[in-house]
């Protein structure tokens, strides 16, 4: 086991003698100072990040300094520090840290106050999240010998749980126009991210985020951090939750076993899961295939399942490759005409916009575009080859469209994608807005390189072809949650703003001319206060005043006095959006 003593910067290790004489205490907050490398939908991005993850991170820490060094006896776990420090900085530096680590084995437990805010909250930048300080004077090192953990622990955490808060207000936003369920607002956006994540702490701690806004996930182990630092209870309440749901191996085992997929989906609606909701990956040879052609072969073995113990019935297909806008949605784009309107007009002013759009620098050249069109239920493929002219040498315009030909077109499988032949095939009811729900015995869940914009362009997509958003679950996978995903995403920083030096307050401050924007931190002691459903911050306070408002001691002396729970920290988190 790692010792956890050693869980710091190198550099820090000579922090302890660069103090001013007679320092007493450090105080210290962390801050998201900039979001400007966020991962947010610029539209609807309100500048605000989503505090989580302290508690869980402090809990780790507590246990792991008791495991490694409180509970060992003093000489070794002083011997072991000295050997680290001595073979790191060389036998003439580290004393002065040796002695204090022995002393701190002395007092049996860590003698530090961290103060947060309520987690699930959002805040905007600049705003802290947390304080931390000593609570013996000779201690003033350990304040932000801990910063290294703290930081490394909770940044992805926020991260996390504010990436997870984008799929969801997405999902909210479109589930709202077209008319989805409550429920399905719960489980839209399911974890699947767990194997592409830095280490099991690490996909454990960031599936524990995402399960603030949404109850699927496929990351087991984050339920058991809810119960282990949250006091979530899997018997009580719904922490996370999942289906039966088969991956390649088990698919292609069956398709060569049983000489072909559609036996092999056969013997599985009716042998090996008659009842519940079933996930079935179908891209191991042809997805298109299966949806168009299998599904429907086997459509009466579907329909036919029957509900298991929850009530649960429903075959779901799982394309796993490809680019999910044209699987989901098609491959192409039709524009609806209305009865008795020009189709060669229609189709002229929508192949000119095709054209500008796809030209770029220079000579756009004369290739050939397509669009599609349909009316009164008949499909029209239009094809034209754009005409440019150039002004004074300057730059070429769109002249016209040369040779459009329009003609009568049979839709693939792919053109149509998966909602529509699903549609086509099984039929399915409108819901009170107008949108089309398929028949509850099939559904869609895809699980492939969804980011926070894809999701965004695929829900547009289902509005324009009058598909309510609730027939799609998406697995939200490691790229949406790793993409650009670093301590820079919300800038968060811990600096120190006071200290006390022999009995005397001694503000401080970090404010370079070459980043004044948002690495200026804050000065002295800092109280945070709630203004209008707001947090302000208010700095240079006095310690009167720092032991008000909303940041509230979480940690002290190994104790934590104001534990919060995951079901409230939950409903907070949602209800802020």
């Amino acid at each position: 086991m790692i010792d956890q003593f050693n869980v710091t910067d190198g550099y820090k290790l000579g922090h302890i003698s660069q103090y001013v004489k007679g320092t007493q205490v450090v105080y210290s907050n962390m801050t998201p100072r900039n979001d400007k490398y966020a991962m947010v939908l610029e539209s609807r991005h309100d500048g605000k990040m989503v505090v989580f993850g302290i508690q869980a991170a402090v809990k780790i820490m507590e246990q792991k300094w008791k495991d490694t060094f409180f509970s060992q006896e003093k000489h070794k776990v002083v011997s072991r520090y000295a050997r680290r420090i001595k073979n790191y900085l060389g036998p003439d530096h580290g004393d002065d840290m040796i002695e204090a680590m022995g002393k701190l084995h002395d007092v049996g437990y860590l003698p530090v106050q961290i103060k947060a805010l309520p987690e699930g909250v959002r805040v905007g930048m600049q705003i802290p999240i947390l304080t931390v300080m000593n609570t013996r004077d000779e201690f003033y090192w350990l304040t932000n010998y801990l910063e290294t953990y703290l930081s490394c622990m909770i940044w992805f955490m926020c991260d996390a749980a504010s990436r997870s808060a984008e799929y969801y207000k997405t999902s909210k936003h479109w589930g709202n126009m077209t008319g989805a369920p409550e429920e399905w607002l719960g489980i839209a956006n399911h974890c699947f991210a767990a194997r592409g994540h830095r280490g099991q702490e690490d996909a454990m701690l960031s599936g524990l985020a995402q399960l603030l806004f949404s109850a699927g996930s496929d990351t087991l182990w984050a339920i058991d951090a809810a119960e282990e630092y949250y006091y979530a209870d899997s018997d009580q309440e719904l922490i996370a939750c999942s289906v039966n749901a088969f991956e390649h191996a088990t698919a292609t085992q069956r398709i060569a076993y049983y000489d072909g997929e559609r036996e092999s989906l056969r013997k599985a609606l009716t042998e090996t899961y008659p009842t519940g909701i079933l996930s079935y990956v179908a891209d191991s040879d042809d997805y298109f295939r299966v949806i168009s052609e299998d599904l429907p072969a086997l459509k009466e073995e579907i329909l036919s399942r029957q509900p298991d113990s929850l009530g649960l019935c429903k075959f779901v297909a799982r394309p796993d490759s490809g680019v999910p806008l044209h699987i989901i949605c098609g491959a192409i784009k039709i524009e609806e005409l209305a009865d008795g309107e020009d189709v060669e007009a229609w189709a002229e002013d929508i192949l000119s916009e095709i054209a500008i759009i796809g030209a770029e620098f220079g000579c756009p050249g004369n290739s050939q575009v397509s669009c599609y069109l349909r009316q009164d239920g008949v499909t029209y493929k239009a094809t034209g080859e754009p005409f440019w002219s150039r002004h004074d040498k300057t730059y070429y315009y769109l002249d016209g469209m040369e040779n459009i030909q329009i003609e009568e077109y049979t839709l693939t499988a792919e053109d149509k994608g998966t909602l529509q032949v699903l549609w086509e095939e099984f039929g399915g009811t409108y819901n009170e807005k107008g949108y089309k729900v398929l028949d509850p015995k099939v559904g869609l869940i895809y699980g492939e390189a969804i980011n926070i914009h894809l999701q965004d362009e695929i829900y547009k997509r289902m509005e324009e072809m009058g598909f309510c958003v609730s027939n799609v679950l998406f697995g939200t996978g490691s790229w949406g949650f790793l993409e650009n995903s670093s301590r820079d995403s919300y800038g968060l920083a811990i600096k120190g703003t006071h200290s006390i030096v022999a009995d005397e307050s001694v503000s401080m401050q970090k404010n370079p001319k070459t980043a004044q924007d948002f690495k200026k931190s804050a000065k002295g002691l800092l109280r945070v206060e709630k203004e209008d459903g707001e947090y302000v911050l208010y700095d240079e306070q006095t310690w009167e005043q720092e032991g008000q408002g909303e940041l509230k001691v979480v940690f002290v002396n190994g104790v934590f006095p104001n534990p919060q729970t995951f079901e409230e920290i939950r409903e907070r988190a949602k209800s802020e959006l």
